[in-house]
């Protein structure tokens, strides 16, 4: 999700989001999707916003400045990232 949302430059609606990962994690669900989606923005790894009553999620960091982050997978396995600067 995150290498998705890295390679775009804009505010993206969490239907395409959906089904982008879909197209490589057939199973995975909406809720699944929305609970990673805030997590990462709870990060201020992603930014978030509302248009027509339709949420949108875009990047929102630079990568040099990343050092470590928690991320938890469409399965439910916490695992740690770290980003080397």
């Amino acid at each position: 999700m995150l290498n998705f949302l890295i390679s775009q430059d804009r505010y993206i609606p969490v239907k395409d989001i959906l089904y982008r990962i879909q197209q490589v994690l057939p199973n995975v669900s909406h809720d699944t999707i929305y609970r990673n989606l805030y997590l990462l923005a709870n990060e201020k790894l992603l930014e978030m916003t509302n248009l027509h009553g339709k949420r949108y999620f875009r990047f929102a960091c630079n990568l040099m400045e990343i050092t470590n982050i928690l991320f938890v997978t469409y399965v439910g396995v916490q695992k740690h990232l770290n980003f080397i600067r």
